[in-house]
C-alpha cells in the first residue's frame, strides 16, 4: 500500500503552456497601452508648445519663436518637458500657421502637428 502521489509530465506541459498564454495575452495588452500612453504624452507636449508659441507671438508681436528640439524648446519658450520624452518636437510658424510637429516614429509609427486650426492631424507641418 505504497501510492505515490504527483503531478505527471503531461499536467506539468499543459501548465506551462496555459501560463505562457497568459504572459503573451498580458504582455500584447502592456505593449499597447506604452504605445498609447505615449501617443498622449506627445499630444499633451504638442499642446504645450503650441500655447507656449501662441504666447511667445502675444507678447513679442513679431510672429512665433521657431524650436528645434526639446532643449530648444524647453529654453525659448519657457517649458519644461522632460529631455526623456519619447519623441522629439520641432516648432515653427510656417506660411503664417502656428504648427508644432512631434515625430514618434519609433514609438507609434507616425507624425502628428497641431495647427492654427486646434487640430491633430498626421502629416508634417505646412
Amino acid at each position: 500500500m505504497n501510492k505515490k502521489t504527483g503531478f505527471t509530465l503531461l499536467e506539468i506541459i499543459i501548465s506551462m503552456i496555459v501560463v505562457a498564454l497568459l504572459v503573451a495575452m498580458g504582455l500584447v495588452n502592456y505593449v499597447k497601452s506604452m504605445n498609447n500612453m505615449r501617443q498622449k504624452e506627445a499630444m499633451n507636449t504638442i499642446d504645450s508648445i503650441f500655447t507656449a508659441e501662441k504666447n511667445y507671438m502675444y507678447e513679442n508681436t513679431s510672429g512665433a519663436n521657431s524650436c528645434a528640439g526639446v532643449a530648444d524648446c524647453n529654453a525659448k519658450l519657457r517649458l519644461a518637458i522632460p529631455l526623456t520624452t519619447s519623441c522629439s518636437y520641432v516648432a515653427n510658424d510656417a506660411s503664417g500657421t502656428l504648427c508644432v510637429q512631434a515625430d514618434c516614429t519609433s514609438t507609434f509609427g507616425k507624425l502628428s502637428k497641431r495647427s492654427s486650426n486646434g487640430v491633430f492631424v498626421s502629416g508634417l507641418c505646412p
